[in-house]
């Protein structure tokens, strides 16, 4: 929490010392309450929340109440009414205090599902009016991208499993310590298998030359679409989030070619859509969060508002890998989260 005082004078030009402390205070405890947050939905919504604070300049619940009610309780005369701006930079800090310590490495982690939630919606979002408030969006979306990558790096190391103690008869410690040891075992070697088959899909994927969901030869696809159906094939495979190597194999595929809208993109892909979007998961999650899937989105709704970011095929294949990722994760939920 370094930054806090740069941070909070994005609303108040000269803050003091005290002001400074309690607010730091503050987010700790908010940060707290955050982590109470469980299940893949509710962890993907506060990362849309989080996105949409930087388009309203206004915190959305669960952030606006949990920040207004950790202020509160370390300034009692705080009121929340025309502090829009105040509880929306506290509450991205908060966020980012969230992303920060370390996690299991094995494990995808509920800092992983926010992190990359926060990460597809913040690179489609369209700067911020506001300087010191765009500079902050940068921040995260660079801590975001760059902690994604590396935990897809590390999520992927084999558990070296240990050895199990011999029980012995009539020493119920040492029993129970023996069967501690096991199930500890057990889950590593059901890790291992769970990121050793995900590496058989993907090479038996790689090697097919043809499209598993539509059923034809990729070239036989308009070159957006081709790159779309690349994305999501290989992002529902995924046990883990998308590595660079991912995203490298998607493209391998892709030729370059000139820049598209979204609208465009769904033009595209009319051929093949429904086929498509059988295949789409946790489209509960993708419904109550278009800020985190505004491809996904626009491919189950067939259509999407004109205008918007114009992108490279590769950079929306790119983007069909990371959500589709994250989508195959908020269904099939390899964590403990």
């Amino acid at each position: 929490m370094a930054e806090l005082a740069r941070y909070i004078r994005i609303y108040d030009p000269a803050p003091e010392d005290d002001t400074v402390n309690k607010r730091a205070a503050a987010i700790t405890a908010a940060v707290t309450q955050l982590r109470k947050n469980n299940g893949v939905a509710d962890l993907v919504g506060l990362g849309a929340a989080t996105a949409r604070t930087f388009e309203d300049r206004a915190a959305p619940e669960p952030l606006c109440s949990t920040l207004a009610a950790a202020i509160k309780k370390q300034a009692s005369a705080f009121v929340s009414d025309g502090r829009e701006l105040e509880i929306a930079v506290l509450s991205i800090v908060a966020v980012i205090e969230l992303l920060e310590g370390s996690e299991s490495a094995s494990n995808v982690s509920t800092k992983d599902v926010i992190g990359a939630a926060l990460w597809s919606a913040l690179s489609y979002q369209q700067p911020v009016d506001h300087p010191q408030l765009e500079e902050l969006r940068q921040h995260l979306q660079k801590i975001c991208s760059e902690r994604s990558l590396k935990r897809a790096e590390v999520a992927r190391n084999r558990i070296k499993p240990s050895s199990i103690p011999a029980p012995t008869e009539g020493d119920v410690a040492q029993q129970v310590k023996s069967l501690t040891a096991a199930t500890e075992v057990i889950s590593a070697l059901q890790s291992n298998a769970a990121l050793d088959r995900e590496e058989i899909d993907v090479l038996w994927w790689a090697l097919g030359g043809r499209s598993p969901i539509t059923g034809r030869p990729y070239e036989s696809l308009a070159s957006a679409a081709r790159g779309v159906v690349r994305g999501v094939e290989l992002g529902i495979q995924l046990r883990r989030l998308p590595a660079s190597a991912h995203r490298s194999l998607a493209l391998s595929g892709v030729a370059e070619t000139e820049s598209l809208t979204l609208a465009a993109v769904v033009e595209q892909l009319a051929a093949v859509r429904e086929v498509l979007c059988d295949r789409v998961p946790a489209r509960s999650v993708i419904a109550a969060n278009p800020i985190v899937f505004p491809l996904l989105t626009a491919v189950l709704d067939g259509k999407a508002t004109e205008g918007g970011p114009v992108k490279a095929v590769d950079e929306w294949c790119a983007r069909a890998l990371l959500e589709a990722g994250l989508a195959s994760l908020c269904e099939n939920p390899a964590p403990r989260l």
